[in-house]
């Protein structure tokens, strides 16, 4: 019998609770607005994974910035797009200098970091198994690697690659933006809707 170690375990836990919300299934080939509608159930499942070794860059936003992508992410907060990195298996900051006391809090947080580290990638290997599962597979199967299949594709990958090849913006889709856009308040509508 294999023995789960904990770091394996939390990589489930969080796939598993990323897997539980599944995103509206579309049938055939994706619109535009089938595309929109994927982002923004990708943002909000994003936005609730917690990370607090990796508060620097995850903070309120959670992983939606590898969902909106670096620039956008700038324009909203300010603040620059920090791209978790795996942390070794031992902290390269422990000296042999250093005391005990000081040795073993440098080792906690060091596990805290893989610990965290190994949240993000549940979370990520969820949110992207969320996004092929709402869609037939011949919108997605290029992406796959002969070695290492969908492993080492982004949330960001899957959704460019959508918008890209399958969800072009035409003459025809940015009319019915401009529609949208310009359509005014209707009676009873709330402006948070308005303004969205």
């Amino acid at each position: 019998m294999v023995k789960i170690t904990s770091r394996e375990q939390t990589r489930r836990t969080e796939y598993n609770r990323i897997r539980e919300k599944l995103f509206t299934r579309i049938h055939g080939k994706p619109s535009r607005t089938n595309y929109d509608l994927l982002v923004e159930e990708t943002k909000k499942i994003a936005v609730t994974v917690q990370i607090p070794a990796y508060d620097v860059w995850a903070d309120k936003y959670g992983l939606r910035t590898k969902v909106i992508g670096d620039t956008e992410y700038l324009a909203k907060t300010g603040l620059e797009y920090i791209e978790p990195t795996k942390p070794a298996d031992y902290d390269p900051g422990i000296q042999n200098n250093h005391s005990v006391i000081t040795k073993a809090r440098r080792e906690a947080e060091w596990e805290s970091k893989k610990e965290s580290y190994t949240v993000v990638e549940g979370a990520r290997q969820g949110i992207c198994k969320n996004i092929r599962d709402a869609l037939d597979k011949q919108f997605y199967e290029q992406l796959e690697d002969d070695d290492l299949g969908y492993g080492e594709v982004s949330i960001k990958d899957h959704l460019d690659h959508l918008s890209q090849k399958w969800c072009k913006l035409n003459t025809k889709v940015m009319q019915k933006m401009k529609e949208r856009f310009y359509r005014g308040w209707q009676e009873g509508e709330h402006i948070t809707a308005f303004a969205t």
